[in-house]
């Protein structure tokens, strides 16, 4: 018996070692904001990141370790967050990571560096183009998410647009949402009048000063192209009362902190556009899927494009086998054509480093429509 049990341990201890040798470490690098204006967001990115790849360490003999570094919403430390990951920890993949402005002030080493720079939270021109060849986005840039929601309201919902006011934070998100807004209204109507109002990053005090200086009550239709807090303190200043007969149109971030909810009980009208689908009742697998995990998970628009992002890279590292290098996640990641990503399509485009062609309109109602973009 003692034998036996001598044997029995001996094989166990061999396969263990076998398991741990064939055991192969992805090393991720994730720089965003989780102390200041963008925490509320980032908290639950990191959630579903670590979710995703919890349950993927057991798959496949990979184990993926995530390394994430506060950049407080400030590209110096975003640098030298980058850089830490590089120089000291060896890791090559930058993941995820939430934030345009501290992404590009990344953008000079990453491509000097030859980092992968894998879904970034942002659709920056800056990143969707040839020259950043080592950064690959799931979603479609903001020009061309705004110019696709300003041609829906006017060509699908057949708003008559008279007096659009723009909302923006003043920076290359605000900006190239504002410039692919401005775009269709000129390809479309261009006799509407536009006015522009634009705030500072992180300065909610100044939307109330704007406010006053500019009068938006002759306005038929609002515009926020700006993050969470700011078009919730907007609604604020402006009253919800003196939006009622008006039209509020929007990014994504509507979608977050009950603002589209609040719109919609007090008879708003709203059109957002999402570069996700309906993560409540959309019947796409991937959705699915991503109720599946039950409380595990905060069920909103930001954990569920992080659980899309994190089930991707999940994918593509099946898919390549092993060894697994980031030179093979990047070509596996650059050869997808029409790839069913749980019932979204993806298909790499160069010109604009990019896997997603498609946004989704929300109107108020449960379906969201599922719109291709030109």
């Amino acid at each position: 018996m003692e034998n036996l049990g001598s044997r029995i341990l001996l094989i166990v201890c061999f396969f263990l070692c076998i398991r741990c040798l064939g055991e192969e470490v992805i090393k991720l690098g994730i720089t965003l904001d989780k102390t200041k204006g963008l925490s509320v967001v980032t908290r639950d990115f990191v959630k579903a990141y670590n979710y995703v790849f919890d349950h993927a360490d057991h798959q496949d003999h990979v184990k993926i370790k995530l390394k994430i570094l506060d950049d407080k919403y400030l590209p110096a430390q975003a640098l030298e967050n980058l850089k830490i990951f590089f120089r000291d920890m060896n890791i090559r993949i930058l993941f995820g990571s939430v934030g345009t402005a501290t992404l590009e002030g990344c953008l000079d080493y990453i491509r000097k560096n030859s980092i992968l720079t894998l879904f970034p939270e942002s659709g920056a021109s800056v990143f969707h183009n040839k020259k950043s060849k080592n950064i690959i986005n799931l979603w479609p840039m903001y020009f061309d998410v705004a110019y696709s929601l300003i041609k829906y309201a006017f060509k699908e919902c057949s708003f008559d647009i008279k007096h659009i006011a723009i909302f923006y934070q003043n920076d290359s998100f605000g900006k190239e949402l504002l410039s692919g807004a401005k775009k269709a209204l000129n390809d479309i109507s261009s006799k509407t009048k536009i006015v522009e109002l634009a705030y500072q990053r992180n300065d909610l005090n100044s939307i109330s000063k704007i406010l006053k200086e500019i009068n938006v009550n002759l306005c038929d239709t609002i515009v926020l192209f700006s993050t969470t807090r700011s078009a919730k303190e907007f609604i604020r200043v402006m009253k919800i009362e003196n939006l009622r007969n008006k039209r509020v149109l929007g990014y994504n971030t509507l979608e977050a902190n009950k603002i589209r909810e609040r719109l919609k009980n007090e008879k708003v009208e709203i059109l957002i556009v999402n570069e996700i689908p309906n993560y409540q009742t959309s019947e796409l697998a991937i959705a699915q899927k991503f109720r599946n995990s039950g409380n595990q998970l905060p069920k909103n628009m930001y954990s569920f494009k992080a659980f899309l992002s994190a089930e991707l890279f999940v994918d593509v590292l099946k898919k390549i086998g092993h060894p697994i290098t980031y030179k093979k996640i990047k070509s596996e990641l650059e050869s997808l054509e029409g790839y069913d990503f749980g019932g979204i399509p993806l298909t790499f485009n160069n010109d604009k480093r990019c896997l997603s062609n498609f946004v989704w309109m929300d109107r108020g109602e449960e379906t969201w429509e599922q719109v291709k973009l030109n």
